[in-house]
C-alpha cells in the first residue's frame, strides 16, 4: 500500500532529479548556444511540418471552396518553412531570433505599460523592472542582430531550464523537510 509518506518522497526524488537534468541541459545549452538554438530550429522545422501536413490534408473539410483552398495554401507555405528550418537551421536562428528580439521588446512595452495599474494593488515595481529588463534584452539582441543568432536562443533556453530546475529543485528540497517536520523522513 502507498502511503502518504511513501508518495511525497518518491514525489521529491523525483523532481530532485529531474530539476538536475533541467540544470545541467541549461549548462550545456549555454556552453553551446549555437547547437541549442540549431537544435530548436529543427523541432521548430519538424512540428511547422507536421502542423502543415495536418492543415492541408483537413483543409477541404469546410463550408466554402474559398476557405478550403487559403488553408491549402497555408498548409503548403507550413510545410515549406518547416522544411526550410530543417535544411537551413543556422538561418532559421537567426529568423526566430529577430522573432524573439521583437517579442521581447513588445512584452516589455506591455509589462511597462501596465505596470502602472497595478502599483496600487501591489506589484507593480517589480512587473516595471522586468519590462525594462525585456526591452533592454530585446534591444541587446536586436542591436546586435544578425550576430546574435549564434547564441541568442541557446543562451536564453539554458538561463530558462537553469532557472527551472532551481525552482524545482527548490521544491523537492521542501518536501523532503516537510517530511522531515512532519516525523516522517526515513
Amino acid at each position: 500500500m502507498i502511503t502518504f509518506q511513501t508518495s511525497l518522497q518518491n514525489a521529491s526524488n523525483k523532481i530532485i532529479v529531474f530539476s538536475i537534468i533541467l540544470i545541467g541541459l541549461g549548462i550545456l545549452s549555454i556552453l553551446s548556444p549555437a547547437f541549442t538554438g540549431a537544435a530548436i530550429a529543427v523541432i521548430i522545422g519538424i512540428l511547422f511540418i507536421v502542423a502543415g501536413a495536418l492543415r492541408t490534408t483537413f483543409s477541404f473539410i469546410t463550408f466554402s471552396w474559398n476557405s478550403a483552398f487559403l488553408r491549402f495554401l497555408f498548409g503548403i507555405v507550413m510545410l515549406i518553412v518547416g522544411i526550410w528550418l530543417i535544411i537551413n537551421p543556422n538561418m532559421g536562428m537567426v529568423t526566430l531570433t529577430l522573432i524573439l528580439a521583437i517579442m521581447f521588446i513588445v512584452d516589455g512595452v506591455s509589462e511597462i505599460s501596465f505596470s502602472s495599474f497595478l502599483k496600487p494593488v501591489g506589484g507593480g515595481g517589480t512587473m516595471l523592472i522586468t519590462g525594462i529588463l525585456d526591452v533592454l534584452l530585446g534591444l541587446v539582441i536586436w542591436i546586435q542582430w544578425p550576430a546574435s543568432g549564434a547564441w541568442a536562443i541557446g543562451v536564453i533556453v539554458g538561463i530558462k531550464l537553469i532557472t527551472n530546475g532551481i525552482s524545482l529543485l527548490a521544491l523537492g528540497i521542501i518536501g523532503k523537510k516537510e517530511l522531515k517536520l512532519l516525523g516522517l523522513d526515513e
